[in-house]
């Protein structure tokens, strides 16, 4: 009964956010144009990889979730729509590459929520202090489906005890993600800001750039 229950909870939530990505992006939902849809396609290529092939090969005994960073990532740079589409994508494509076990909506709903908060950081009427936001939603999303959503899948999956072993190793994990996924995100998105900033006059111009191009560190060297 409760893998029915979480099932139908999971649903729900995820056609929510759906409905709650369409109405925060009216106008920027039109921006998926043919370039825009094959580098999200691009985007969720690396992520099913990352996550397939590298973050399933256990080092040390864990596993590492490396392509969520670019489900975040597809957030940032195309919006709700954005992550949400490349949180459902990824989900599916890794869910029939990996087939086994039981299916849950819960691990599809985790993925989303990785992507939707990855738009989030752009929310605001100004880039101000981006970085700072893009690290409270990065943390916040990775806590919530590794400690809330992923946990109550597994239990209700009749996987009790392999859902406390995983709390666990998520507290030893999740310091080791952020180290990765921070400085990649970084790089990922100023290397975007410089290949997309043609685009930031343009009506439809991506997610990030709506309130102007951002501002990077750059380090400044001094003569002797």
């Amino acid at each position: 009964m409760l893998f029915w229950i979480t099932n139908i909870i999971a649903v729900v939530l995820i056609l929510s956010m759906f409905f709650i990505g369409m109405f925060i992006d009216k106008i920027h939902a039109k921006k998926f144009t043919v370039k825009n849809i094959a580098l999200l396609g691009l985007i969720v290529a690396l992520s099913i990889i990352l996550t397939n092939v590298i973050g399933y090969s256990s080092v040390f005994g864990f596993q590492i979730m490396i392509g969520n960073f670019m489900i975040f990532f597809a957030g940032m740079v195309f919006g709700p729509l954005g992550g949400i589409m490349a949180g459902f994508c990824s989900d599916l494509v890794g869910s029939m590459i990996h087939i086994s076990g039981t299916f849950h909506f819960g691990f599809m709903l985790a993925k989303i929520f990785i992507g939707f908060c990855g738009s989030m950081v752009f929310i605001f009427r100004n880039n101000n202090l981006w970085f700072i936001k893009m690290i409270f939603f990065l943390i916040f999303s990775l806590a919530i489906t590794s400690f809330l959503i992923t946990p109550i899948c597994l239990v209700a999956s009749g996987l009790g005890s392999l859902a406390a072993i995983n709390y666990v190793k998520k507290i030893i994990i999740l310091p080791i993600e952020l180290l990765i996924f921070i400085p990649s995100i970084y790089a990922c998105l100023k290397l975007s800001s410089v290949l997309l900033k043609s685009e930031i006059q343009q009506p439809f111009r991506p997610w990030f750039l709506r309130h102007g191009q951002l501002k990077f560190k750059t380090t400044k060297s001094t003569k002797k």
